[in-house]
């Protein structure tokens, strides 16, 4: 089992491994453009970090925060937590967004950051803060405890 898990473990170190949806490269120049930091949040193992360079998109994150190193993983809200300190903002003036109803969405929603789940598999329904892609981000969310506009 060992050789077989030192394999698996290195294939998926390999860029090649993975793949980037179109919708990433265009939400993140939209996301620059306007000068919104971005911060990477995941379940992750330090290999993100070279798989994010292999993929020329290292650079677009102020940080990547891989929960092997932040100590907790999603949905513990400390992981949500420590991603709004890396951007100086508080919670309810970040909007996460990810492809895991309950890791995801709700972990953030805990951690009380705006949150919006990615589900690929269905169209989105607005009501539910559910998109279909990265291209129907809302970068403005209406924090509904403050009423104020957050990226």
């Amino acid at each position: 089992f060992k050789g077989f898990f030192d394999e698996v473990y290195q294939h998926y170190a390999e860029v090649d491994a993975w793949s980037v949806y179109e919708d990433v490269g265009p939400l993140l120049s939209r996301l620059e453009t306007q000068a919104i930091p971005v911060i990477v949040i995941s379940n992750f193992d330090s290999r993100l970090h070279n798989i994010l360079r292999g993929f020329s998109l290292h650079d677009a994150f102020r940080e990547v925060l891989c929960s092997s190193i932040a100590g907790s993983a999603k949905p513990d809200s400390r992981i949500f937590i420590q991603g709004c300190a890396a951007l100086h903002s508080p919670p309810q003036q970040v909007l996460h967004v990810g492809d895991d109803r309950r890791a995801d969405y709700h972990g953030a929603r805990s951690a009380g950051l705006c949150a919006q789940w990615l589900n690929r598999q269905q169209s989105a329904s607005p009501e539910q803060e559910e998109i279909a892609t990265l291209n129907d981000v809302v970068v403005a969310t209406i924090d509904q405890s403050n009423d104020k506009d957050v990226p």
